[in-house]
């Protein structure tokens, strides 16, 4: 509807309201009933208040199982395991009873398998998901690849089941590599060529498989073997990556690069046919590898079958004492194999131990050399340990040098060769190996201070292969501790190969001999295997070797349940790990669970003991109960577990520091996550103080670690409201993480992608959307590409992308774009609701705000309308779940819900949703003004607009300074953040100050406003077009009050101009904002004379108004009355009186049912109308009419003014001076006289505050007063 008023008795609409976006950046779209108003400073992510762009927590940050510390076995007899089973199974019937007292969650294996359920439940459904289908990976789609190619790709696609995790690993890097071959021009043939040799070794390694029935395990003998090739593959795929991101010109300089390794690679891999030798000796190994399957299944072979694909139905609803886990697909295989074989005689043409060492050599060579270039990069770091630069520190991280191993290390690996020769020997002597953790507290002291993790290495190495300082019974504890060293060095590849040689021994040690401590080793092994694997997003590996050894253990603990517990719960915790990485959150609660329950009951005769292993537990436990919506057993959680790490701190500071800053940035999420947030920002702050000492001693093994804790550290300033600090934390995880990625892109793609989302959100607060834009952009690139390979893991996070996405297209004005992103993110998020609600409910109701923004931008205003209404259930529902965690998302969400209402013309329910949100958000403001003022500034002036619905007007421009005051001192502190929200708030500040009258007042703030819209145009021309539109609109009525018409003409045809383009583009977007345009050009067109442009643009502008009005009366009645007025004046001043009547007609009929619903709200709208219609009444003949109608008009205007006399003087004046001169020709000359008098008296008030507006008003009244007392006394002298 029309608000203010004219002289010439027009209507004139001014801004409209927008919403109160998620984006505070949003334009307002104009309208002719209130201001535009304003979004709050969308709040982070995964930190208590809501918000549109979602911040993320890293996948696995609390996940420690890279780090297992096994208990001590206990000693050995001689009686092999298999004879201790079947004695103690048969003379010792407690055993069982112990087992279960001890570990009542462990329910027996076999007894999983026949409840396991699949297809049926959620779990099952994300086990499915999580592992990529073999037909996925194809070559279909990728044009250029030779058909051989294709060919061989396609038939290995079909026995990754058969052949074990490597294949689906290697033809997953195969498929990448090739999607990009076309990047290395001149050297394709080469590529091609390698991935030839590479898919036909893989080949050969599936058709033994095949043949022999006998899958190759990861940590085999023969997946040793294949460990280079995998390797390598991974190397070149992150080499020609890097090389697509170079310029076209570095690419042309650096092309001989790529040629020397392909050259090289194409070498390695003839070396390694040669090695590999026939499918016959590859069988002959993999049977061998499947001996030590049937050693340790011993005599239950089915007790294998580790928990993995699925849990059975109940798992999901499962209580503190949850069920056994159930079948891996993968075990259930190797179990098959391991079956298959065992009636089989000995393999006397086994591999030999030369053969076997032969495999083992190159990967110590690779890691001898690995360690030495480790030390010399970091001898290129400054003294103090520390980068220079984090750009100089990337270079140097991908530009190491080659390395060649000396002659003396070389003797040394010869040396070691014959230790390896004796510990690979079939029917040796028997003598047990020291435990793989026996060196327990040895190992924890790597963490002391003066640790040198390159020169242990090295000294391990050496120890390793000197037969004179090392002797067998510590061989494998030290390859255990090598491997730490390696990963606490960062060369993760280096310590997979470590790994894979441990665990390879440790097989062939178990089919020796059948003795406990061997099956404790090999489960070690495993599970440190498990983590290497995880640590380079080798997931399918990782969840394949730690479901293999969680059985090893619980065989163990059916014997001795007091000494093999420990490792049960640890199995079962690193198994937790891979479920949730896998996107299997049903499974990794339950082993999470099942491990804490252990834990506890070791614990209630010993309270000192597992504290580490407990705390590490509940953190993981914390993590999942939070992603699956159990926030308050989350807090409890993590609380449990900073209290203990806190303990286990001050007891031995050095080796505790990294766990307890884990614990505490992740207790930091779940304090802002229950509205906590000072207590949240502490915390954190803690946590990174923590990081950047253990950063500054040791820079490369923490430098992930003080990533995640800045990123974090960042959502939680930002939370407070120091956006200058928070992007700064932002920018430097940033760096960091590009860092690492470019070193190991497997590895810190997703968390890469996280910081980038939440860069785009740090770097859109302060004002720079078309970096937020790029970086928004880059972190979705990278979470489709996980998803694509991981759709289960990662569904939540391509969401997230998308959602943010489209909050960034829409900043800059990329309307059609953001809607498509917005959509795709809206209908991810509603099926990860539909699987778990509890988990996914906040999230989608800060979803479905954004989505409703983009809908009423798009012109679907009745959806816009009902995915608000959506949000607001969700979140009312959360609300009075947990107030303090959920006020913000609440009061965010009626905001938004408070601006449909309106724009669908329901007025009152509008009031009172914003009425609630600015109540919610004026008690947070009192609680932390920092953090709230931005949200409090845009909802009191969205209450200013509805206040003004309502017609309380006084409490309207006291809503809208307030708003104006708050948004002044966030543009002083950060202008580039909030220069648009000022000028927003600014439009609407002035339409409300012209309301009071305050005319001088309301000029400046609009003049202010369309200069910075101006400023922001011409940076970004797109995203602010349709804000200048609509401040040019409401400034050119301003203009043409203080008597500036050749301006304020100026004004509304370059508004028009951009509402035409912008139509163009987006017509039901743009529709109503057209319209509102067209009405003021006509009522400027006719102020400059031009009567014939001024009624075709009236014509127009109702033509558009009717049609908006057909699909949504309510929302548009108030808009078609006041464009029908405006169309009767302009056919009157061409003469089509009775047009003019009828239009007028229309329009104070609409008024009145208008004025009868809402009659403070419509007063005045009416009262103008009514001043309008006697015109064409007189004009057609109908005096009486025009003049009850004309009084009726004056009657109103007399108790407006009497409210609000600066707003309604120059109305009164112009209704009482129409209403004399009918008065007049009604002979009613007393009363006309009164009439005029009064008229010139308000007239001359009005033109000494302002002559240049009402000099010609007053002149034209002083002529009208000479006229009616000349008829006054015409009428008496007669």
């Amino acid at each position: 509807m029309s608000k203010g008023s004219s002289s010439s008795g027009q209507t004139q609409p001014q801004a409209a309201s927008s919403s109160s976006s998620s984006d505070p950046s949003q334009a307002a779209g104009p309208s002719t009933s209130s201001p535009a108003p304003t979004a709050p400073k969308t709040p982070p992510a995964s930190t208590a208040p809501p918000q549109p762009d979602p911040e993320l927590t890293l996948h696995g940050f609390v996940d420690e199982a890279g780090k297992p510390t096994q208990a001590s076995a206990p000693a050995d007899t001689k009686p092999t395991f298999t004879d201790k089973v079947k004695r103690k199974f048969e003379d010792d019937k407690t055993a069982v009873t112990d087992l279960v007292t001890v570990t009542s969650p462990l329910k027996d294996v076999t007894e999983a398998i026949k409840k396991v359920k699949l297809g049926n439940n959620d779990s099952s459904q994300s086990s499915d998901n999580a592992t990529p289908d073999t037909r996925q990976l194809s070559l279909s789609d990728l044009s250029g690849v030779p058909q051989d190619l294709v060919t061989i790709f396609n038939e290995l696609a079909e026995w990754t089941t058969i052949a074990g995790p490597f294949l689906k690993i290697g033809l997953g890097v195969v498929q990448e590599i090739l999607k990009i071959r076309q990047e290395v021009k001149d050297n394709k043939d080469a590529c091609d060529q390698y991935m030839k040799k590479v898919m036909r070794i893989f080949r050969e390694f599936a058709l033994a498989a095949k043949a022999s029935g006998c899958p190759i395990l990861p940590g085999s003998a023969s997946a040793l073997l294949l460990e280079p090739a995998i390797q390598d593959l991974r190397s070149f795929h992150a080499q020609i990556e890097e090389y697509f991101g170079w310029s076209t010109i570095k690419r042309t300089l650096r092309r001989g690069e790529i040629k020397k390794k392909l050259d090289g690679l194409n070498k390695d891999m003839d070396a390694l046919v040669i090695r590999v030798g026939t499918q016959a000796s590859i069988a002959m190994l993999l049977r061998s590898d499947a001996e030590t399957v049937k050693a340790h299944a011993g005599a239950q072979p089915q007790t294998i079958l580790a928990s993995s694909s699925a849990l059975s139905s109940e798992a999901s609803n499962a209580s503190a004492t949850p069920q056994a886990v159930s079948i891996d697909a993968a075990a259930t295989d190797i179990a098959a194999a391991a079956v298959a074989t065992s009636n089989e005689p000995a393999d006397t043409n086994a591999p030999t131990s030369r053969d076997l060492l032969n495999i083992a050599r190159p990967g110590l060579q690779r890691v001898g050399a690995a360690v030495q270039e480790e030390i010399n990069r970091r001898s290129s770091l400054d003294g103090d340990g520390a980068p220079s630069d984090l750009n100089q520190q990337s270079k140097a991280t991908s530009r190491r040098p080659v390395y060649a191993m000396t002659p003396e290390e070389s003797a040394q690996l010869e040396q070691m060769q014959d230790q390896l020769r004796r510990l690979y020997s079939r029917g040796g002597d028997g003598d047990d190996l020291t435990g793989i953790f026996d060196d327990e507290d040895t190992a924890e002291g790597d963490d002391e201070p003066g640790y040198n993790p390159g020169q242990t290495a090295l000294e391990l190495l050496k120890d390793v292969c000197d037969p004179v300082t090392s002797s067998r019974k510590e061989i494998l504890s030290q390859l255990n501790r090598l491997c730490k060293t390696l990963r606490d060095l960062a060369l993760f590849e280096r310590a997979v190969e470590v790994a894979t040689l441990l665990t390879a021994l440790c097989r062939r040690k178990l089919s020796d001999g059948d003795y406990p401590r061997d099956r404790t080793n090999l489960g070690s092994a495993l599970l440190s295997l498990s983590a290497c694997f995880a640590q380079v997003a080798r997931l399918d590996e990782a969840d394949a070797t730690s479901s293999e050894a969680l059985p090893i253990f619980q065989d163990m603990a059916r014997l001795e349940p007091k000494a093999y517990n420990p490792m049960v719960a640890k199995a079962l915790r690193i198994r937790a790990v891979h479920h949730a990485r896998m996107g299997r959150l049903d499974e990794a609660l339950l082993c999470t669970q099942q491990s804490i329950d252990i834990y506890r009951s070791l614990r209630l005769n010993n309270p000192d003991s597992h504290k580490a292993d407990i705390s590490a537990a509940l953190l993981n436990h914390s993590l999942y109960l939070s992603r699956a919506g159990r926030h308050e057993e989350a807090l409890v959680s993590i609380e449990e577990c900073v209290q203990i790490r806190k303990v286990l701190f001050q007891a031995r500071p050095a080796v505790h520091e990294e766990s307890l800053a884990i614990a505490l940035l992740n207790y930091s999420i779940q304090l802002s996550d229950a509205g906590k947030h000072e207590e949240a920002l502490s915390a954190v702050e803690e946590c990174v103080s923590i990081c950047r000492a253990l950063h500054q001693m040791r820079p490369v093994a923490h430098e992930a670690g003080l990533a995640r804790a800045l990123l974090n550290h960042s959502i939680q300033l930002s939370d407070a409201g120091k956006e200058e600090q928070a992007l700064a934390a932002i920018e430097e995880c940033v760096a960091i993480f590009r860092m690492l990625h470019q070193a190991r892109p497997a590895v810190y793609e997703a968390n890469l992608a996280v910081a980038l989302l939440n860069h785009s959100n740090r770097l859109r607060e302060a004002g720079k959307h078309e970096q937020a834009l790029a970086a928004s952009q880059e972190s979705l690139t990278i979470c489709r590409a996980l998803h694509q390979a991981r759709p289960a893991a990662y569904e939540l996070d391509l969401a997230r992308a998308l959602v943010n996405f489209s909050n960034r297209l829409s900043d800059v004005g990329k309307h059609a774009e953001a809607l498509a992103a917005m959509d795709e993110g809206v209908k991810m998020y509603r099926a990860l609701h539909r699987a778990r609600p509890a988990a996914h409910e906040v999230e989608l109701a800060r979803a479905l705000i954004n989505y409703s923004n983009q809908l009423r931008d798009a012109g679907r205003h009745e959806e816009a309308l009902s995915a608000t209404e959506e949000s607001v259930r969700t979140c009312r529902a959360l609300h009075q779940a947990r107030p303090a965690a959920h006020e913000a998302s609440l009061a965010l969400a009626l905001n938004n819900y408070s601006l449909r209402l309106s724009q669908a013309g329901r007025h009152q329910e509008a009031l009172a949703a914003i009425e609630e949100s600015v109540q919610m958000f004026t008690a947070l403001h009192q609680a932390r003004p920092a953090a709230y003022e931005a949200d409090l500034a845009a909802a009191l002036l969205n209450y200013s607009n509805r206040l003004i619905d309502a017609g309380k007007h006084a409490e309207a421009l006291a809503a809208i300074e307030e708003s104006v005051k708050m948004r002044r001192a966030l543009h002083q502190a950060r202008p580039a953040a909030y220069e648009a929200d000022l000028a927003r708030a600014l439009i609407n500040y002035s339409n409300q100050l012209h309301d009071a009258g305050r005319h001088e007042e309301a000029l400046a703030a609009i003049e202010e406003g369309v200069k910075i819209y101006r400023t922001l145009r011409e940076a970004r021309p797109m995203a602010y077009e349709a804000n200048l539109a609509l401040a040019l609109l409401n400034h050119s009525p301003q203009l043409s009050k203080s008597g500036k018409h050749a301006e304020a003409l100026a004004a509304i045809e370059e508004a028009v101009k951009m509402y035409r383009t912008l139509h163009e583009a987006r017509p039901v977007a743009y529709e109503k904002d057209l319209a509102c345009s067209l009405l003021v050009q006509s009522s400027r067109l006719r102020e400059a004379g031009k009567y014939q442009e001024a009624l075709a643009t009236a014509e127009e502008c109702v033509k558009m108004y009717r049609a908006l009005h057909e699909a949504r009366p309510e929302a548009f009645n108030a808009d078609l009355a006041g464009a029908l007025l405006n169309l009767s004046n302009r056919l009157g001043e061409a003469g089509k009186d009775a047009e003019a009547l009828e239009a007028a007609e229309e329009g104070i009929k609409m008024y009145r049912a208008l004025h009868q619903a809402r009659p403070a709200a419509h007063e005045a709208d009416l009262a103008r109308g009514l001043l309008i219609y006697s015109t064409p009444l007189r004009k057609t003949g109908k005096h009486n009419e025009a003049l009850t109608t004309t009084h009726e008009c004056v009657k109103m205007y007399r108790v407006l003014y009497r409210a609000r006399p600066a707003s309604y003087e120059a109305d009164l004046a112009w209704a009482l001076h129409d209403y004399s001169v009918q008065l007049s020709l009604a002979c009613r000359h007393q009363e006309a006289k009164q009439a005029i008098e009064h008229s010139l008296k308000l007239y001359r008030q009005l033109n000494n505050s302002r002559p240049e507006t009402f000099v010609q008003l007053l002149r034209q009244a002083a002529q009208n007063r000479t006229w009616i007392f000349g008829r006054a006394w015409s009428s008496q002298t007669t």
